[in-house]
């Protein structure tokens, strides 16, 4: 896991968005697609941002999946990833290729099973995890310092052959030797 340390939750985010672009364009040249998974939430929205800004990325060539979703819950309700991935990113760029967002409102077991098929083919050639701000910090160091476990989920990610990982200097302030 390469571990990339910014001062500020922008200059991470300006960095993970960088990074993300170069693989996305590298995938396009060589697949002629690139797939995605996005995750949502507040640590996001420098990473999206940027993403957004990155021009040359040809996004009708992109297939977008999503990471997760509130169970029994609307693409219309505040809470709503779908929602915040509409809002935050679908909307200010042109068409994607492909769009599979986790219809919150179905039956979960079906919708588990749907995604499984859909994703099954898919493993991820590499891994950005944009991570800012100090409420983060505990998990950022558990992930970093504790055995692959499954009482630290975040662990498993040493084992993926490319990893990025970008961090505030907040997030990793309880990482040993980080700043």
């Amino acid at each position: 896991m390469e571990v990339i340390i910014q001062d500020t939750p922008a200059a991470m985010g300006f960095s993970a968005a960088k990074k993300a672009a170069g693989l996305i364009l590298g995938a396009i040249s060589t697949k002629g697609t690139a797939s995605i998974i996005m995750a949502t939430g507040t640590s996001q929205f420098e990473t999206l941002k940027q993403l957004i800004a990155e021009k040359e990325i040809d996004w009708s060539r992109v297939i977008l999946f999503h990471l997760d979703e509130y169970i029994g819950i609307p693409d219309t309700h505040p809470a709503s990833f779908r929602k915040y991935i509409k809002e935050r990113f679908l909307e200010k760029l042109p068409p994607l290729k492909s769009v599979y967002l986790i219809p919150g409102e179905e039956a979960p077991e079906e919708t588990c099973k749907l995604m499984s098929a859909i994703i099954r083919i898919m493993l991820s050639d590499h891994i950005i995890c944009s991570v800012p701000d100090l409420r983060k910090a505990a998990a950022v160091r558990d992930c970093m310092e504790k055995e692959v476990s499954n009482l630290f989920p975040a662990t498993i990610l040493k084992n993926h052959k490319s990893c990025f990982l970008f961090l505030d200097k907040q997030a990793a302030s309880l990482v040993a030797n980080s700043v």
